[in-house]
């Protein structure tokens, strides 16, 4: 959530809880700073918001919320928020509710990929949240990266059991690679007004036909990498990729080799 920053945390709070009564405590929140620049710029002015603010009010913000969800009538005092007399209700099914960080936010402007970000973001992963998400990272350094969180949670006496992390990766199916390749760019292009190179494309996406796509995506196995949130970019039949990915990739995932795959 890249407006995270931005929000007033008492009333998302209180929204979040409810997503996770009515989730029956499914959430996962993975909240990240926002920020690089152009929109984002514009974005915080209309929020009259510093931009150098948003790491700051990011990580009061999860305070906030975790002060809120476990503690009744107890004032906060923060930098940029302070309150007392408040009892929150309804509280999350979770008890703790987990708050993720994500990294790697900066590359949407920056056009950079390949790494899972800088150390001192990835430190306050491992500080801070209960979990990790990422995107546009290559295997061997989501290796890396997970291995400075693990280091940061022991360093922070935090018991690494149950500390998770996601990969967020788009996908588009079609044997003609290079239709493909055209296809998700179109579509990234326009959800995020960017023009990305190839090479940024490639970071987070996996495309071509369902042996291609099983191939890319095995390569984080071994990484340390948990879990992969597939994202269709398409500006197609969205339900159709759905299809393919469910029918002709999803299973074929833990084959080794994958189906045709050399």
């Amino acid at each position: 959530m890249g407006s995270f920053a931005l929000r007033d945390p008492r009333v998302f709070a209180y929204e979040w809880a409810s997503l996770d009564v009515l989730s029956h405590g499914r959430t996962r929140l993975s909240v990240c700073s926002g920020g690089g620049g152009g929109a984002w710029d514009a974005e915080t002015a209309a929020m009259d918001i510093p931009p150098a603010e948003r790491r700051r009010r990011m990580i009061e913000n999860v305070h906030v919320l975790r002060h809120l969800w476990a503690r009744d009538n107890e004032p906060f005092e923060g930098r940029f928020i302070r309150f007392s007399g408040i009892t929150l209700e309804p509280k999350p099914v979770q008890a703790p509710c987990p708050i993720w960080l994500t990294t790697n936010a900066a590359r949407l402007s920056s056009g950079q990929s390949g790494t899972g970000g800088s150390a001192l973001a990835l430190e306050r992963v491992g500080r801070v949240a209960d979990g990790w998400m990422t995107h546009s990272v290559s295997p061997a350094e989501f290796r890396r990266s997970w291995a400075v969180i693990l280091a940061a949670v022991t360093d922070a006496g935090r018991a690494i059991a149950g500390f998770d992390n996601v990969l967020c990766h788009h996908v588009n199916i079609n044997e003609d690679r290079d239709a493909a390749l055209a296809d998700a760019k179109q579509f990234l292009d326009l959800y995020y007004a960017a023009n990305y190179s190839r090479e940024r494309l490639e970071a987070w996406l996996a495309y071509g036909s369902p042996r291609d796509v099983i191939a890319q995506l095995q390569r984080y196995a071994g990484s340390g990498c948990n879990r992969v949130t597939v994202l269709l970019a398409t500006m197609g039949d969205a339900m159709a990729q759905l299809r393919r990915l469910t029918e002709e990739v999803l299973p074929f995932l833990d084959s080794d080799p994958a189906p045709g795959v050399s």
